[in-house]
């Protein structure tokens, strides 16, 4: 039975309405969703080091890349491609669902491939590579394929191809931005990791049963197949393909690494916690989602696309080029927009002002290729699926140099430059489409002054900005630019040394206080044990608190484990502060995440000291689950005994209760040791033993014992903190509730938490 062609016209506007664009919408939130939780998933498995997150980001974007490609090769018309983007949502759902169970068998399998890949150099991160892409692929793959069959579904007549699928694809980041928001703001924190994807499942699910329901509406109403309606290009327009191809290359690699040299820029003004994080990749988003919206309302307007192209380029490496001087500028207004209107305005603010304009024109770039690619209605799913595929891998290898390649080895400011080079490039390639004769000279002519300008600056030193402020006589030792951050050591007045990392955190220092309060760390822990012979530290630093190791020879074996790399090689200039102990033969320095090094190798040791870290860092609140603390209670020897350190004033008495309770899970007879004397903030250090000698005291040397006392024994603490919440890998709360409280100006609460911790526990002994 035929529909009568108002069913058919109804059935026609149910595609090209606003309800597509709604569910696209939702579909991008849910995506950003499961990337945020994804990565803090495989976090805890795969380890916190750079290398490793790009290898979970690589395995994504990698499967979005193959899911691009066929999304473009399965969309047909309007009403099958609709119903293959259905179900493509639903195999999201089930794909993510999928990945919690590839998790536990990671967690299980993972220290026998682990010490494989470190066995052999090089080997880990491809090892972590292919499991990510065996447990990512399937749903990655879905998402990538939603993109080109929506794309299919949303366009009824050629004159709407730029319009309804720019606005489609803009609809989708904004949905993207709300979704990284949600992930990074709210969702991990209340729900933990495994709720967040499961809420992202029930939204895939949602629009994927939504849509089905509109294709079946569709098909019963009769849409007719629309015809191949072809048009010529615009005036002056020449379709290349090649063009459109190289282009969409230069897009994804130049925007991807430009939002890792944007963000580690922005990183040195933060405070390092997954809040800043969030907030930077949101102002990314809307901006990447601006430019894509307001592309879409020119595109059926403009007679040339391909001067979008130029002149979105042109911008983008000018704004790229600018970026060291506009971050000197920012970085002075900063402390001023704070006070006046507050860290989250000040950032929110700083970030648009270095994010918006480049990544606005950028935005602009590849909706303007879909629109030109194709002349054909019928073949808009296809050619905006080819080139988002070469856009996305592009993007894979742009993000990956930037991260391991370009800030390493060029530093920040001269990538900047880089990045602008192929933007620049991108310029010419479009004014190169657009213009003939002498105006594709002019444009060369143009582009090799940008490069010549940039050389020149270069050579001069003129965007010579240090990535680091210094305060009055302060001066420089050591400086590097690496993939784990931007490291230095400074020199103050008095002749003491700072380690400091992303400008803003001091990691360690050489005044006498510091010195004091370090090496009674691991003195402490060694003192535990009669005859020491191994040892572990998370955390190195410049080394200090690993110093005491001098006064115990009877330790062969040391095991020193750090997460940034540039720190090792800072530490070397604190040898008079660590008297030199990372040059000793017993001593085994590894650049590595910690907690997943001790958990990838089977090796036991009768000391483990966790360094100092800051709560509110990200990823930092892994280092206080009770995970963790199950891997260090495995690895301690039938002697052995753990010390995890805090420093009082970064906690409120709420984080104190819930790591003290997590703790004593793990370790029933955990106690409470302090330091003295060694400056204005007490260093609380938390004492878990193995078990059959969990009665053990140390045998602390006089002058030793003035700076250490016990504050708690497990009966003060087991009442106290019983009822707090515990900080697990699926959702740890200490790392957000420090956060939102650094964010509002609540460190200062020292005298607090004392004052609590001494009514539970009497003050601690003279």
């Amino acid at each position: 039975m035929t529909s009568s062609p108002e069913e058919q016209g109804e059935a026609s506007e149910a595609l090209g309405s606003g309800r597509l664009s709604a569910l696209f919408w939702v579909s991008g939130a849910a995506a950003l969703i499961y990337q945020v939780a994804w990565g803090r998933a495989f976090a805890p498995v795969f380890g916190g080091t750079t290398r490793s997150a790009a290898a979970v980001v690589s395995a994504f974007f990698l499967g979005m890349a193959l899911g691009n490609w066929l999304g473009g090769r399965w969309a047909s018309t309007r009403a099958v491609s609709l119903r293959r983007y259905a179900l493509a949502e639903l195999a999201i759902a089930l794909g993510a669902l999928a990945v919690l169970v590839w998790l536990a068998l990671y967690r299980w399998a993972y220290p026998a491939l682990y010490a494989w890949g470190v066995s052999l150099p090089g080997t880990l991160p491809a090892v972590q590579v292919g499991l990510g892409v065996l447990a990512l692929g399937p749903p990655s793959v879905a998402i990538g394929a939603t993109l080109p069959l929506m794309a299919r579904a949303v366009t009824g007549s050629w004159g709407q191809a730029g319009s309804r699928v720019g606005l489609a694809y803009a609809l989708n980041t904004f949905g993207a931005t709300v979704g990284a928001g949600l992930a990074g703001f709210y969702l991990l924190d209340r729900l933990g990791t495994r709720g967040s994807i499961v809420l992202a499942v029930v939204l895939n699910l949602a629009v994927g049963l939504a849509a089905w329901q509109i294709s079946r509406r569709a098909s019963s109403s009769g849409v007719p197949p629309e015809g191949g309606e072809a048009v010529s290009p615009g005036a002056g327009e020449v379709r290349a393909p090649w063009a459109g191809r190289t282009a969409a290359a230069i897009s994804g690699l130049a925007t991807l690494a430009l939002e890792v040299f944007l963000i580690r820029t922005l990183v040195n003004q933060t405070d390092g916690s997954s809040f800043s994080f969030a907030l930077i990749l949101c102002v990314f988003l809307v901006s990447l989602a601006l430019g894509a919206a307001l592309c879409a309302m020119m595109l059926d307007r403009i007679q040339a696309p391909w001067r979008i192209v130029a002149w979105a380029g042109l911008l983008a490496a000018l704004g790229t080029f600018l970026t060291p001087l506009g971050f000197m500028f920012i970085r002075e207004i900063m402390p001023d927009i704070a006070k006046s209107s507050g860290y989250w305005m000040s950032l929110a603010s700083v970030s648009g002002l270095l994010i918006a304009p480049i990544v606005v024109a950028a935005g602009m770039v590849l909706p303007a290729l879909w629109r030109m690619a194709s002349s054909d209605v019928q073949d808009i799913g296809g050619q905006v699926g080819e080139l988002t595929a070469i856009n996305t891998l592009a993007g894979v290898v742009g993000s990956l140099a930037a991260a391991f390649w370009l800030l390493p080895w060029m530093g920040i400011v001269p990538g900047f430059g880089l990045i602008a080079l192929m933007f620049s490039g991108l310029a010419f390639l479009g004014f190169y489409q657009t213009h003939r004769g002498w105006g594709r000279v002019w444009a060369l002519a143009a582009v090799t002054a940008f490069l010549l300008a940039g050389l020149w600056v270069d050579r001069v030193g003129t965007w010579n900005v240090p990535m680091i402020s210094l305060r009055g006589a302060e001066e420089v030792v050591f400086y590097q630019e690496g993939e784990g951050g931007t490291v230095a050591v400074t020199r103050l007045p008095r002749g003491s040394l700072r380690l400091r990392v992303n400008d803003r955190y001091t990691l360690t220092s050489s005044v006498p206080a510091a010195l004091r309060a370090q090496r009674s760390q691991s003195r402490l822990a060694l003192s535990f044990v009669p005859r020491p012979r191994s040892a572990a530290f998370i955390g190195v630093g410049g080394a200090i608190s690993m110093s005491a190791l001098t006064e115990f020879p009877e330790v062969d074996r040391v095991l020193a484990m750090e997460l940034i790399p540039g720190v090792l090689e800072a530490a070397s200039h604190f040898g008079s502060a660590n008297r030199n102990i990372l040059e000793e033969s017993r001593v085994e320095a590894v650049r590595a995440d910690g907690r997943n090094h001790l958990y990838g190798r089977d090796e036991r040791f009768d000391v483990i000291v966790g360094d100092v870290f800051s709560p509110w860092h990200a990823g930092t609140g892994y280092l206080f689950t009770a995970e963790h603390f199950n891997v260090v209670r495995e690895r301690l020897s039938d002697q052995g005994v753990f010390v995890q350190w805090l420093q009082a004033d970064q906690f409120s008495s709420e984080e104190i209760r819930i790591i003290v309770a997590t703790f004593l899970d793990v370790f029933p007879q955990g106690e409470l040791w302090m330091t003295v004397r060694s400056g204005p903030v007490p260093l609380l250090g938390l004492v878990g033993q193995a078990e059959g000698v969990s009665e053990r005291r140390p045998q602390l040397k006089e002058g030793h014992s003035r700076l250490l006392k016990p504050f708690c024994s497990a009966d003060q603490l087991k009442p106290w903190s019983l009822s707090a919440d515990r900080n697990t890998d699926d959702r740890p709360v200490v790392e957000y509730r420090s956060a939102r409280a650094h964010l509002k100006k609540a460190r200062r609460r020292n005298s607090g938490v004392m004052k609590d911790l001494v009514a539970v526990c009497g003050p601690p002994e003279r």
